[in-house]
Formats: C-alpha cells, structure tokens, sequence
C-alpha cells in the first residue's frame, strides 16, 4: 500500500472538452468514457469494493425459481394423474435438480479469479467483481506520448547546422533544455545524444504550438518546429536548408528546425515508429473498441504521423498540450477499483480484460438459459415415459459436466493471452 502505483480512473467524455473535440464523433460523446490514470501511494475503501458482486441476487433468483416454478407445476400435475405423492415429490426433485443449473452460482467467481490471474501478468488488480463490470463500458484510453514512441523509437537520422554555428553540443543543448521543459520521446532522444552530459536548465517561458515550441536557455530565446511555424514567427529559413535532398524518405520522418534569436540554427530530420509494446497492443485495442488518445506537446506528433504509422488502420487521437510539463502529482488516499503498478499499457489491458469479462458473463447468461430450458426439458421428459426416479448420482453428474465445461470456457477466454505473454517473458 506505500508503494505508488496507478489508479486507473474514467470519465464521460463530454466532460473533457479537449478530448472531446480532438475525437471529433468519433464516439457518441453522451455515452463514450475516457480511462486516464494518475499516482496514489494509498488504496482506501478497499473492503468496500472487494465485496461488490458483479451480477445482482435477482438473477440468481430468476435462474432456480424458474425450474422450481415449473416443478412444483409439474408435480401437481403428475399427482393428480398418479394419485401418488411419491411420483409427485419425485417429479419436482427431478425437475429442481436438472433444471437449476449449479454452474450459475459459481460462474462469476470462477470468471473473476481467472481474470484476476491474468490481470496479475500485467501487474495490475481489479477490486472486486464489480470492477471489470464498471470498467467495461470505456471506449478511449488516454496515453502520454512517450507510452506510444519508446526511447528507442524516435531516431535522429540527419543533422545540419547554418549560419555561423559550428558546434553542434551547443545546439544539441539548446534542444535537450528546451524539450526538457515539455518531455516525450524528443527529451530522451537529444538528452541521449548529448550522453547526458551536464547542460542549461530546463528553458522557461515557454510558448507551445501545434507545431513548435519556443523558450529561453542561457539568455537565448529558443524556437523548434515545422517549416510553418518559422515562418509564423518572422524566421527566415535558408535556401539550402529548403533544397529537396536525396535519399530521405519523407513518411515517418518528420523535418524540424531549431533557431537561436530568430536565425535557423540548425535542421533535424527525426523518424518516428512506434515501440513493440504499443504496436503489439494496437490489435487487442482496436478488437476490444478502444480508441487510444495520446496527450502530446512534440510538434512533430500530429494526426497525420499517426495515420501514416498506423496505414490508417487505427482511430488514434492527438491532444495537443500548451502548457509546459509539471512533475506529476502523487494523491496521498484515493477510493479506486483498477490499480496497476506497470504502465499505461498494463492500465490498457485491464479495460481489455473488463470487456472480455463482460462478454463472458454474457455468454455465461445465454448458457444458463440453455441448461435451465434443457435439464427442465428433459426432467419432464423422464418423467412422462416413466423414468421419474433418476438417481441424484445421475443429477450430480449432469451438473457436474456443465460447471466444467463453464470452467473450461472460462480458463481459455481469459489464460489463453496470458499464457503467451507469459512464456513471452
């Protein structure tokens, strides 16, 4: 519990007004909910949410009073044709023990365990049963844009200098102190490239754009962005720093230029992809319906990166942040019921797990009215041809194939992908 972890959190998504209009219809924003996460070092009400069942009492009630209904019905019939008490219990036994299917009362228990199991390969839990039910309605996730571009997915493949700049670890820290201030996949990358050496502090009044961002270092002001914003802020860019150049391959590579005092400095050419763990969680979002949102302040992720990253397969949304990066607030007590202690992407995969349970449960519905309609079936049956006094040995059974082929069905909807990403690790 004084570990911090992260409470996964959601919200309608009308209510976010950004995030809103950045998924533009892409959901019907009365019913859709974001999923965001934030830091907390204490769970509370945790005992409190342990004890949420996911399915109500009614249910329960409806799946053994149906078959008992129809066997008390049953059992007066047959006395009044037999004259025999006997017959009449025998009937109402027969029909209660084949037509109330035992699977039910287990079903969710069985179900969450497994899902619990599975969430634990994502260092992850949900508190209680009710959880995976609250959860399973999300339909965005809100990701950083350093959960999509990992530290060795954002490349520098070229770099020029102009004017009378002829040190390349002077413009390299101007970069590493102005993206510090913002963060993402370009702070690792120019901090990387400079070994991490000592460099300015993080630059301050800072302006973000779309497409660029500007601040001071070291009495400087200091711009970084597309070949627009130059302009837009009276930066003349050379000749030669616009002149096509052979053998660059313009699709994930994004040009970016930097400027010190209102002259071009310098120009990047920097290649984007996105990191295994993203890529190989793409599918599983996509199949569960869940559109990823990622917050970003690099002026180099827009939409149209994404579409070319992704083929235009996926429905990712860009956010784009205008105010500098802030160290991130740990809440010391919070109320929650899905808290990981991985990542974004360990978050992601317990709304992917929330939806699979619900689906289950779904299934899990539609098999007890199966067994319920069968085993009422076929005691009525048995008892019109004569045989009324089955044995229990022959009602346990029937019962029993049923609650392992429940655990069967249930152990592969949620271990299969586990197990893989077991034997993965």
């Amino acid at each position: 519990q004084d570990e911090d972890k992260q409470v996964i959190d959601k919200k309608n998504t009308r209510e976010l007004g950004q995030e809103n209009a950045a998924l533009d219809g892409v959901v019907d924003e009365y019913k859709s909910k974001i999923v965001r996460t934030f830091r907390a070092s204490f769970i509370s009400d945790f005992f409190k949410n342990s004890d949420l069942a996911a399915v109500p009492l009614t249910h329960i009630g409806l799946i053994f009073g149906i078959p008992f209904g129809i066997g008390i019905v049953a059992g007066l019939v047959a006395y009044f044709l037999t004259w025999s008490p006997v017959t009449a219990l025998a009937v109402l036994a027969l029909t209660v023990m084949l037509g109330c299917p035992a699977f039910a009362i287990i079903a969710n228990k069985v179900s969450y365990f497994h899902t619990q199991r599975a969430a634990l390969l994502c260092d992850s839990v949900a508190i209680g049963e009710d959880a995976y039910h609250n959860f399973s309605s999300v339909d965005v996730f809100a990701f950083d844009d350093d959960d999509l571009f990992g530290p060795d997915d954002v490349n520098l493949k070229r770099f020029m200098l102009y004017g009378e700049r002829d040190s390349m670890e002077r413009v390299m820290r101007q970069m590493c102190a102005l993206f510090a201030a913002v963060g993402g996949p370009l702070d690792y990358m120019f901090s990387n490239i400079i070994d991490n050496r000592v460099r300015h502090k993080t630059a301050t009044n800072m302006i973000i754009e779309d497409d660029g961002i500007c601040g001071d270092v070291a009495g400087h002001r200091i711009f970084a962005g597309s070949e627009d914003y130059m302009r837009r802020n009276g930066i003349a860019i050379p000749a030669a720093a616009t002149a096509p150049e052979s053998g660059v391959s313009l699709d994930t590579i994004k040009i970016m230029y930097a400027a010190e005092d209102g002259e071009v400095s310098a120009k990047f050419h920097i290649r984007y992809s996105f990191s295994e763990e993203f890529t190989m969680a793409l599918p599983s979002l996509r199949e569960a319906g869940i559109i990823p949102l990622v917050y970003t302040r690099d002026p180099n992720i827009s939409g149209e990166l994404v579409e070319t990253l992704t083929a235009g397969t996926s429905c990712i949304r860009v956010v784009k942040l205008y105010r500098p990066l802030k160290e991130e607030k740990v809440y010391p007590r919070v109320s929650a019921s899905m808290v990981t202690y991985g990542d974004k992407l360990d978050a992601a995969s317990m709304i992917v797990l929330s939806k699979k349970y619900r689906n289950f449960l779904l299934h899990v519905r539609f098999a007890e009215i199966c067994a319920m309609s069968v085993g009422v079936a076929l005691a009525l049956v048995l008892s019109v041809i004569g045989f009324g006094r089955v044995t229990t040995i022959a009602a346990v059974l029937w019962q029993t194939v049923w609650c392992v082929a429940m655990r069967v069905a249930s152990r592969v909807a949620f271990l299969k992908d586990a197990r893989k990403k077991d034997n993965e690790e």
